[in-house]
């Protein structure tokens, strides 16, 4: 039977389950209700890929990645 990886640090946990969780949740929950709400008004369809391309960057940055 192979040996169990080693855990992430504790630090590295805190971080994710206290700031990047709850940080993807709500940019997510925020850019999908305003690209919702505008697809209404919008029928092309760019204002929901600009929402999409801030949504991708937020998301990137709450990971700690450039």
């Amino acid at each position: 039977m192979s040996r169990r990886p080693d855990p992430l640090p504790r630090l590295c946990r805190w971080r994710t389950n206290l700031i990047q969780t709850p940080g993807f949740a709500l940019v997510t929950v925020l850019c999908g209700s305003i690209s919702l709400l505008l697809s209404f008004v919008d029928k092309s369809g760019r204002v929901q890929h600009r929402i999409a391309q801030v949504w991708a960057r937020l998301c990137v940055w709450f990971s700690g990645s450039r």
